[in-house]
């Protein structure tokens, strides 16, 4: 990890977006890649034969309360995964204004989730095995108790899923960059945001966001599960649930690990059990929150 740390903090370049206040700079873009690569070597062992991700921006499909789904249109000059982002019991036709530093819209805050792949949201197939399963993440997120409308305690909620969903022991630096680069184009649309990935990668990932975004003035939590939502027993439901409550609240301004208990600091966090539900720690930086009977 500290070389991952070295290669991002050597770029360091000013803030590229004005209209939302964080940075990806174009002109890093490729530096940043091939500085990453270099410092993954020996880290994580992807698979290079793996064909590259056809990718694009697809869209939005709003959920109208009064009728069928319906899509919206959106265009973008950036080369992101295909991702199907369904809006869960909230219309996102209406016009705000957000200045730079401002996180909240009026009313609830707004968080989008962003399904990349893992555990979380598989489903055992024919032989009792886990596999992806896609299009269930976002299915299983709409038919949630806590997330109907109603709901005074949670969020609006909103969800991205990736087409196709990634294996995350074979993430490497461009799917950090596609994800940052979901979050710079959403910036101004929503007030945080929740990641769910596997938990392979989930601590490099969460590292190298924390360094790629500058003045960041919103949320950026990511989670996932050792046991996926589809299983009746499960720490998947509690770590969504948590983490969006979590991305509510105004006094989290970084990217954000959340697992079992802990709120942990994106580049402070290192996986240390792959079997118990306390997968993650912060071993030299106490957790930002811990979950008890209180928060």
């Amino acid at each position: 990890m500290l070389g991952i740390h070295r290669a991002l903090r050597t770029l360091r370049p000013s803030v590229a977006s004005h209209r939302c206040g964080i940075l990806l700079n174009n002109n890093n873009r490729g530096a940043l890649i091939s500085a990453l690569s270099r410092a993954q070597k020996g880290y994580l062992e992807c698979n290079a034969g793996a064909p590259m991700h056809q990718t694009r921006f697809f869209g939005h499909v709003a959920n109208d309360q009064n009728g069928p789904s319906t899509i919206e249109s959106s265009k973008t000059k950036k080369t992101l995964h295909h991702l199907h982002e369904e809006t869960l019991f909230d219309d996102l036709t209406g016009s705000r204004k957000i200045k730079i530093g401002t996180r909240f819209s009026e009313g609830k805050p707004h968080v989008l989730v962003i399904y990349t792949g893992g555990t979380i949201g598989m489903k055992p197939d024919l032989n009792g095995s886990l596999a992806p399963s896609p299009g269930f993440f976002t299915e299983y997120l709409k038919n949630m108790e806590e997330l109907q409308v109603g709901s005074n305690s949670m969020p609006k909620v909103s969800i991205m899923e990736f087409d196709p969903i990634l294996d995350s022991s074979c993430m490497g630096p461009e799917d950090w960059v596609h994800i940052a680069e979901v979050i710079e184009e959403n910036y101004l649309q929503y007030d945080s945001f929740v990641v769910c990935m596997g938990t392979d990668t989930m601590a490099y990932t969460a590292s190298a966001l924390s360094f790629m975004f500058q003045n960041l003035g919103k949320t950026v939590i990511f989670t996932g599960a050792q046991i996926p939502l589809s299983k009746a027993y499960n720490d998947a439901r509690r770590n969504l649930i948590v983490s969006l409550i979590m991305a509510g609240l105004k006094e989290i301004n970084e990217v954000c690990l959340f697992f079992n208990d802990k709120l942990m600091r994106g580049c402070r966090a290192s996986k240390v059990n792959s079997f118990g539900l306390d997968a993650f720690d912060s071993p030299n930086f106490p957790p930002l929150a811990q979950i008890g009977v209180n928060i």
